[in-house]
């Protein structure tokens, strides 16, 4: 039987793995660091003409006191997105990565934030997939609440983070079921598939096919051709 996961471990959790995940926005490639680990999760970055020497007081551009946490920056077109906890709530604070005033803050928000998944931008909204099944769709120009819904034939805990791709989204709670979404603000469920087993990995799309890794079991899926089908 799975131990027990402490609200503790959970925040931590969060806060150090608890990155945003982008697609492409208006602004170049070169000019964002859209995901953990920047493009292509590579660590890699084409920029040059970067200080040397740094510090609290040397070659300082702008900085702005933020809440405790321990999560990575998210560059997208002209906003920042960072994790936060304060008193014991967790938050996505969204701040302007170009104004010269001194307060940053665009909008912060602290409902049905998830544990550990980590958010999701994609078609113009960000998404936050919080055990339960809920499915919180954002504005992420203003933090407004898009639409909210629970994911009916898939409760429960989530562990892995949405994906998207081909117009949809990928979640998958930890029994095993993998909802399909039509992407958007006012996301629709297009269907529930169950793989009948534990899932805490998120899956990869890559070529045309979703790769998709269960305690047991690594699954390749993709659409097959009716002649394969017609050989089984």
């Amino acid at each position: 039987m799975r131990s027990p996961v402490s609200k503790q471990q959970l925040l931590f959790i969060t806060l150090t793995l608890f990155t945003l995940t982008f697609s492409t926005l208006s602004s170049s490639a070169s000019d964002e660091w859209s995901q953990f680990r920047g493009p292509n999760a590579s660590g890699v970055s084409d920029d040059t003409n970067l200080p040397v020497n740094f510090g609290p007081d040397q070659n300082v551009v702008w900085k702005t006191a933020l809440p405790p946490g321990h999560s990575s920056p998210v560059l997208a077109g002209d906003r920042i997105f960072i994790t936060a906890h304060e008193t014991g709530k967790l938050f996505v604070i969204c701040l302007d990565r170009g104004a010269v005033t001194e307060s940053r803050f665009m909008w912060r928000y602290q409902k049905s934030l998830p544990n550990t998944p980590s958010p999701l931008f994609y078609k113009d909204a960000l998404y936050l997939m919080k055990e339960g099944g809920i499915l919180t769709s954002l504005d992420p120009a203003t933090g407004a609440v898009l639409k909210q819904g629970r994911l009916r034939e898939a409760p429960g805990d989530y562990y892995s983070s949405p994906v998207a791709a081909d117009g949809k989204i990928f979640t998958i709670s930890e029994e095993g079921k993998v909802t399909v979404l039509k992407a958007g603000g006012d996301w629709e469920v297009l269907a529930t598939n169950d793989l009948d087993d534990i899932c805490h990995a998120t899956p990869a799309i890559a070529g045309g096919k979703i790769y998709l890794r269960t305690r047991n079991t690594l699954y390749c899926f993709g659409k097959r051709e009716q002649a394969d089908l017609n050989n089984d």
